[in-house]
C-alpha cells in the first residue's frame, strides 16, 4: 500500500523568544488533530525537538490540519514536507516512530530541501507533470499565507470543516464582517478548491487500483 508521510518542523525555533510556549501549543494542536482518527494511520508525533511527523492513508485534512497547525503556532511558521511512496516496516498506530521506507525518505529529503530554499511546503514522490503540480500548488499555497494573521488561519480550517460563517465568527469572536473580509482577501473560496484539487489527486494515487 502506498502511504502519506509528513515531517515538519518550525522554521528557526532556536531564535523563538518564547520557545516553551510554542513547543505546548504544538502538543496541545497535534493531540486535537489526532482525535480526528482516519485516515490517520500513525499519528502526529513530536520527535526531534521541534519536529513532527505522521502517516496517512489519505488526503483528506492535510490543508485543514496544516491551517490548524498554523493557527496554533501563530506569529512561528512551520514547514510542511509530504512524501508519496511505500513503507517498509511495520505501521506504529500509536506513534509516528520506529518506521522506515520511501515515503519517509522522499519527506526527508523535502524537507531538507525546504530548508535551503526557504519555501514552507513540498510533496515528493509523485512523478511526472502531476507530481510537479502538486508541489507546485502547495508550495505556493503555503508560501502566500507567510503574512497571514492567526484568525485567517482558523478561517481557512473552519471553511474547510464546513462550518458557516456565523458560527466562524462566534468561535473566533469576531464580526460576521471581519469574517468576510478575511475570506476576500485571502481568496479563502478559491484556495479551498484547491486544497480540494490536491487532496482528491493525492487520494488517487493513495488507492490502490482495482483490477
Amino acid at each position: 500500500m502506498t502511504y502519506l508521510v509528513l515531517i515538519a518542523d518550525i522554521v528557526d525555533s532556536r531564535r523563538l523568544a518564547n520557545r516553551g510556549q510554542v513547543q505546548n501549543r504544538l502538543m496541545d494542536a497535534l493531540d486535537r488533530i489526532n482525535r480526528r482518527g482516519s485516515p490517520i494511520e500513525s499519528p502526529y508525533t513530536v520527535t526531534l525537538g521541534d519536529e513532527f511527523q505522521a502517516v496517512f492513508s489519505g488526503a483528506a485534512g492535510m490543508v485543514e490540519d496544516l491551517a490548524s497547525i498554523q493557527h496554533a503556532l501563530h506569529p512561528a511558521r512551520v514547514r510542511f514536507s509530504y512524501g508519496v511512496g511505500d513503507i517498509t516496516t511495520a505501521i506504529n498506530p500509536r506513534q509516528a516512530l520506529q518506521m522506515d521506507g520511501p515515503a519517509f525518505y522522499g519527506a526527508r529529503d523535502g524537507l531538507d530541501r525546504l530548508k535551503d530554499s526557504g519555501d514552507l511546503a513540498a510533496i515528493t514522490g509523485v512523478a511526472g507533470p502531476v507530481g510537479e503540480l502538486l508541489d507546485a500548488s502547495l508550495r505556493a499555497m503555503a508560501n502566500g499565507m507567510t503574512r497571514w494573521r492567526a484568525n485567517r488561519f482558523a478561517i481557512l480550517r473552519d471553511l474547510m470543516r464546513g462550518d458557516d460563517v456565523k458560527s466562524i465568527a462566534a468561535r473566533l469572536d469576531i464580526s460576521e464582517v471581519a469574517v468576510y473580509k478575511n475570506i476576500d482577501a485571502g481568496d479563502l473560496r478559491t484556495l479551498m478548491h484547491l486544497a480540494r484539487s490536491i487532496e482528491a489527486c493525492l487520494d488517487q494515487k493513495l488507492t490502490p487500483e482495482r483490477p
